[in-house]
């Protein structure tokens, strides 16, 4: 009976339904070019365990003429972190912006692309977009 239990739960992890949840949260609401974005990432466990591998947080830049989008920066974080049903972790994080970029607000967007790889190669992605001051 435990193996069906077992084979069923893998089946189930597939999919992805039982993934824990993600936010992302920044410590302000406009950023500066050049300057360092602080905030948080908050997972929250569902109904089984799951083991987080990574994370990576990057940002990226949005073309809306070409439809493309150029990463600027990227930090990965290796870990094997335990994400318990019904419990909440938070991830503190920093995201450096390089002084190079410039705005033109009616040519780029940006955004925070946080990807989590849990075990068995599961993946959840979470984009939050960036405001920054001209």
């Amino acid at each position: 009976m435990k193996k069906v239990i077992e084979m069923l739960v893998n089946y189930i992890k597939k999919f992805g339904i039982i993934l824990p949840t993600a936010v992302v949260y920044l410590d302000q609401e406009e950023h500066t070019f050049g300057k360092a974005i602080d905030g948080h990432l908050e997972i929250k466990g569902r109904f089984f365990k799951n083991v987080l591998k990574r994370y990576e947080i990057d940002l990226v830049r949005y073309e809306q003429d070409n439809d493309t989008e150029e990463l600027l920066t990227s930090s990965s974080v290796y870990c094997s972190r335990e994400c318990l049903p019904n419990k909440k972790d938070i991830l503190p994080f920093v995201l450096n912006v390089p002084e190079n970029i410039k705005e033109y607000p009616d040519r780029y967007t940006y955004k925070i692309v946080v990807r989590f790889v849990w075990e068995d190669s599961q993946i959840l992605l979470k984009k939050h977009p960036l405001v920054f001051q001209v």
